[in-house]
């Protein structure tokens, strides 16, 4: 009995507090609701507009709830809220910021993620909820996923994020040079981010000096930071220290408060530092994370999905010809996390690494390669930040710098990765569970040492832009969507460029490349290149008139001189014993001459008898009984045709009729 009571007693102290916390939440909830419905009704009547509903996502489903927002079942705190985000478009290698219709409430910090497949930059500002989205690529739709943090937990909602071609260049491609950057020293990274907010791609340039070429006795560490004012131009902000011989950098957001920060892989020590950015182009000292080895490499993923960046550093192990890919877990917070050490192979030392899901799970795997190696290593994760696998894809002798693309557009994430010795980029192509085949090799310049994808002509297919170490150059390699591509020139940049970058510098929708190229003699000062990209349309030629023939007209025949023979009647007693003619007559073309010959009273008449055949004749005027030469002259009226005439010459007692016929 004794017992019954003390455990009536219990129970009503338990429902006792039970009840007070109910009832704290519950005036709790109340007061905060007539806040708001105060600040409500002031509004009204002050004319303004009401204050919207927001909006949070709930198995795919918008939900409206009041701003005070829900209630965490657990412990009765209030839940951040979240407003509503308009789907949205951009080109490919473009920036764009995306704006809810209501800012966070009760927000701690705020996040954006997608899928793997989305290569560009996402960042969320916990004050305004605005995400901003830096170097969208490649051409896709996604569904971005935001997520609100506070203590008593998190509210996401998601927009969709429609990835699209520039115009697409009918031409050919071709690029400009940008003013080159100099960096004073002779090893040298490149990333692209916008770090100081305006919309404008930046460059974050690690650097290191190397005093011999054991690298040893190394100095001038840091990352260069240089501000893009949007037409190709970049500009000095502050250096920024980090630890010893920064060998690759990448950018992400690992504090969610919307400014963009970066990591560098410190091969001259065991650790990888975290740089902190203010979203001014300034960076403050967060912290170092040990690794236990060296790292070379360094990417940026979220391997256990909470929305949170981590990062995945590859290197040499402390065991002999042995690789190794360290993940650490972030914190959203800047801090990072985890022991994992995955052993990668064992042929060379890997150089760098390609975050992906090459398995479609929708957890993020990575892709490492090993320089003067003949593979690439993939690992599968599982979502908690564990990976598996031992899958080596052989590829060309002395692989460099993997990256990560979707050569066939069959929706599975292939790779491309440079090989020096052969002169060549091998494609490999994958099939969705996580393995790869192919033997495509395309030919570029000397000594290709970095790779990076992008689409240049804008026809939707993914292309390569291969940065060539031995011939100063960069080689345009166009696909054409079934994982086959062409080189389509060299772009010269000067130096051993040993890393290059994909973006858009000038906004203007075509894809333009950043190399880093290193001094050849490692004394002059080391140069970054911007080359920027254009279409290069020939006009097509206006099509020349057909000219209509002008007749040849048909020549006038020019007339053949015709022979004119004359021949002559004798008539009236003209022959005088002995057959001699009282007249001599001769003939020419158009004339004929009749000359006294023995007609004692000269030439006292001549006539045409009849009508002259095609011809007009012409008997001049001459003295009766004229003893001179007379030379009657015609013409043809046709000169194609014959001429017929006949003339009367006669003395006084003499006569003879003189037949002229041409042409017959």
């Amino acid at each position: 009995m004794k017992n019954f009571r003390k455990s009536i007693t219990s129970n009503k102290r338990t429902n006792l507090r039970l009840f007070v916390q109910l009832s704290v939440i519950t005036l709790f909830a109340v007061v905060s609701l007539l806040v708001w419905q105060t600040s409500a009704q002031m509004q009204d009547k002050s004319g303004a507009e009401k204050p919207p509903v927001e909006q949070f996502s709930i198995n795919g489903a918008n939900q409206q709830i009041a701003t005070l927002g829900a209630i965490n079942a657990t412990d009765g705190t209030l839940l951040p809220t979240l407003g509503t985000y308009p789907n949205t478009m951009v080109t490919v290698g473009g920036n764009t910021t995306v704006t809810p219709n209501a800012p966070p409430t009760g927000a701690t910090s705020i996040n954006a993620s997608t899928n793997s497949n989305f290569k560009g930059l996402l960042a969320a500002d916990p004050i305004t909820g605005v995400v901003r989205i830096t170097n969208a690529h490649p051409k896709g739709t996604y569904t971005i996923t935001v997520k609100a943090f506070n203590g008593g937990g998190m509210t996401s909602t998601t927009f969709t994020l429609t990835v699209v071609s520039g115009t697409m260049c009918n031409g050919t491609v071709q690029f400009t040079n940008a003013p080159d950057i100099s960096i004073n020293n002779n090893r040298l990274s490149l990333a692209i981010g916008d770090f100081n907010n305006d919309g404008n791609q930046d460059y974050a340039i690690a650097s290191f000096f190397i005093v011999d070429p054991l690298d040893n006795g190394v100095s001038r560490n840091g990352v260069s930071i240089r501000l893009g004012n949007g037409t190709g131009g970049f500009s000095n902000a502050p250096d920024v220290s980090v630890g010893a011989s920064p060998r690759n950098i990448a950018i992400g957001d690992f504090n969610n408060d919307g400014n963009q920060d970066f990591a560098t892989a410190d091969a001259g020590s065991t650790f990888a530092s975290i740089r902190l950015g203010d979203g001014a182009g300034n960076f403050s000292n967060a912290n170092s994370v040990s690794l236990g080895f060296r790292p070379i490499g360094i990417a940026i993923g979220d391997f256990n999905n909470d929305g949170n960046q981590d990062f995945a550093a590859a290197g040499p192990s402390n065991v002999s010809n042995s690789s190794t890919v360290a993940i650490r877990l972030g914190d959203g917070m800047g801090n990072f996390g985890g022991t994992t050490i995955i052993n990668v192979g064992d042929s060379g030392v890997v150089v760098n690494i390609a975050i992906g899901d090459f398995n479609n799970d929708g957890n993020q795997d990575f892709a490492t390669n090993a320089r003067f190696g003949n593979s690439v290593a993939i690992r599968l994760g599982d979502g908690t930040g564990n990976f598996s696998g031992t899958t080596q894809v052989i590829v060309g002798s002395n692989a460099n710098n993997v990256a990560i693309g979707d050569f066939n557009n069959d929706g599975n994430q292939d790779f491309a990765i440079a090989d020096s010795n052969n002169d060549t980029v091998s494609i490999r192509l994958g099939d969705g569970t996580g393995n790869f085949s192919g033997t495509t090799n395309v030919g570029t310049g000397d000594g290709p040492f970095s790779v990076a994808v992008g689409d240049f002509n804008n026809d939707g297919n993914q292309d390569i832009a291969s940065a060539n170490a031995n011939s100063g150059t960069v080689s345009i390699l166009l696909g054409n969507g079934t994982g086959k591509l062409t080189n389509a020139g060299e772009v010269f940049v000067g130096g051993s460029p040993s890393n290059i970058v994909v973006g858009d510098f000038n906004n203007d929708g075509n894809q333009d490349f950043a190399s880093a190229n290193v001094s050849p003699n490692q004394v002059s000062p080391s140069t970054i290149s911007t080359r920027l990209g254009s279409c290069l349309v020939t006009p097509t030629p206006t099509p020349t008139a057909t000219p209509t023939p002008t007749p040849t007209p048909t020549p006038t025949p020019t007339p053949t001189p015709q022979t004119c023979t004359p021949t002559t009647t004798v008539s009236e007693g003209d022959l005088f014993p002995g057959g001699i003619a009282s007249f001599g007559v001769s003939s020419g073309v158009g004339s004929v001459m009749i000359d006294h010959v023995n007609a004692g009273t000269g030439l006292q008449s001549l006539t045409v008898v009849g009508t002259p055949i095609n011809a007009v004749v012409n008997i001049p005027a001459f003295p009766a009984g004229t003893f001179n030469p007379v030379v009657v002259n015609f013409t043809a009226i046709n000169p194609t045709l014959p001429v017929d005439f006949t003339l009367r010459a006669a003395s006084t007692f003499h006569a003879i009729f003189i037949r002229v016929r041409c042409g017959t």
